[in-house]
């Protein structure tokens, strides 16, 4: 379940001077608050939506909204406005998330790299993510010599990629070892049957 919505965080507090109480007409009573409003996901501040100025007679209590205001404070109004900007932790959610698309593309492109490598130099232990009819199974390289390999088969297949962990249990693997050549190997990959290498180090 998504959880968002919107919250305000108060920015300052002022009495400008020379202003009179619209309701009670005593000078200088009036307190002026503005609160900058953010949008909020699951609580973490994502981006400010706007700010709001509250006045307040500190004599006859009365409370007006920026619509309800005189003109004089309407215009101490917009002073205020100019004068104060949001903090900077109400950006907060959005440098979280540019940093987790920052290191989602690092994460994939030394991913990327490293599965070159690893096709290029295969050694036993690497376990190889295939596509197949079924959806995905696992092979495990057991051997490896100068041209070819030798792989124990996963005997069961899932159907989400995401979910491939799941059987890669050592019970799982056939007792069966399948010989092939480094070129098939590589031709697999070509081919988009094999998606993933993982390999210990």
């Amino acid at each position: 379940m998504i959880i968002f919505g919107s919250r305000s965080a108060h920015l300052n507090t002022v009495n400008p001077f020379n202003t009179k109480c619209p309701s009670c007409n005593t000078a200088n009573a009036i307190n002026m608050s503005i609160f900058s409003k953010h949008g909020h996901l699951f609580w973490i501040p994502m981006f400010p939506i706007g700010k709001e100025v509250v006045a307040q007679c500190q004599h006859c209590k009365l409370v007006l909204t920026e619509k309800e205001m005189t003109a004089e404070l309407k215009a101490e109004s917009f002073k205020l406005r100019s004068e104060n900007k949001p903090p900077i932790w109400q950006f907060s959610g959005l440098a979280v998330f540019a940093g987790i698309i920052v290191l989602a593309f690092f994460t994939g492109k030394k991913d990327k790299e490293n599965t070159q490598k690893w096709l290029a130099s295969p050694v036993a232990g690497d376990v190889y993510d295939v596509s197949v009819d079924e959806g995905y199974t696992t092979l495990k390289i057991t051997k490896v010599s100068k041209d070819s390999i030798w792989i124990n088969p996963n005997q069961n297949s899932i159907s989400r990629l995401s979910k491939i962990y799941k059987i890669k249990s050592e019970e799982n693997y056939s007792p069966e070892i399948v010989g092939m050549n480094k070129a098939e190997l590589k031709q697999m990959f070509t081919d988009g049957k094999i998606v993933n290498i993982d390999r210990i180090e």
